[in-house]
């Protein structure tokens, strides 16, 4: 997804084309004004030549005026995007060639694996699995991760500015227990890894590492 600035960039772009094209009909008709007054300016050949030389040089103008206009003439970004030289330029929350799939779409389910953490190696079975659930668009909901029987609330995003698709999990949130839980994690086909820290109420603390497979 570009961002504004990349937008308002493009933009200058294509005003720039557009002036450069001018300049260069401007500077053609100028070119062809004086050629013919060196000649004979007021013979008919040279008038009718003038006369077909400036369609020619308006064609030219008017092609190069519309080609970026014409890229976007048969995609539908729906609303979700908004078309950008021919490809759509997806919304936050939403990616695809039209815009039409949710970022937090492809992670809810259930998820089995292990947490690796200083006090020990915590499995995740099918009696007590992680879930994720849909909150909107950019959040989802983790509970029970590490088995700590907790909600979390948990951010999606791209992993670069230059990424297609969102596949990473943040989450600063804390449970009503008191703990504080602090991490990331990508989401790879069907498997979700990451870190995290957990804050007690205590004041201790350790981190955590976990992979699962939904």
């Amino acid at each position: 997804m570009k961002s504004k600035l990349q937008k308002y960039n493009q933009a200058g772009r294509l005003l720039q084309i557009s002036e450069v094209a001018k300049q260069l009909f401007a500077n053609f008709y100028a070119y062809i004004q004086n050629t013919l007054s060196i000649t004979q300016k007021h013979s008919a050949m040279n008038k009718r030549l003038l006369y077909f030389s400036s369609i020619l040089c308006s064609m030219i103008f008017l092609a190069l005026a519309c080609a970026k206009k014409d890229a976007c003439k048969d995609v539908d970004c729906g609303v979700n995007g908004t078309c950008l030289e021919g490809v759509c330029d997806c919304n936050d929350g939403y990616e695809g060639a039209a815009c039409a799939e949710e970022w937090s779409a492809k992670f809810p389910g259930e998820y089995l694996g292990i947490d690796v953490c200083p006090s020990g190696t915590v499995p995740l079975n099918q009696n007590q699995p992680a879930k994720i659930t849909r909150i909107s668009e950019t959040e989802v909901q983790i509970f029970n991760l590490g088995s700590f029987q907790s909600t979390l609330t948990a951010t999606v995003k791209m992993a670069t500015a230059t990424s297609t698709t969102a596949e990473v999990l943040n989450f600063d949130d804390t449970d009503i227990q008191g703990r504080k839980f602090v991490g990331s994690a990508t989401l790879s086909g069907n498997k979700l890894i990451g870190s995290y820290m957990v804050t007690y109420t205590n004041g201790n603390s350790e981190s955590c590492s976990f992979e699962y497979e939904k």
